[in-house]
């Protein structure tokens, strides 16, 4: 099993980009930390037809 306590926030939503990218069959973009109102990824800047937002509760404060 992996261990992704070891990723960071940054590297984490990475990861899920690269997860996600080829599931979807469709490029994904990334947005500034809190800047973008709760969206971590999406496949159009513009339109947002796809929008992901990635969670790492690992090193969370979070139950």
């Amino acid at each position: 099993m992996l261990n992704y306590r070891n990723l960071n926030e940054i590297e984490f939503e990475y990861l899920c980009q690269d997860i996600m990218q080829q599931k979807l069959g469709v490029e994904l973009h990334r947005f500034a930390v809190g800047r973008d109102g709760g969206i971590d990824l999406a496949d159009n800047v513009d339109t947002k037809n796809i929008i992901i937002q990635v969670k790492h509760y690992m090193r969370s404060t979070v139950a």
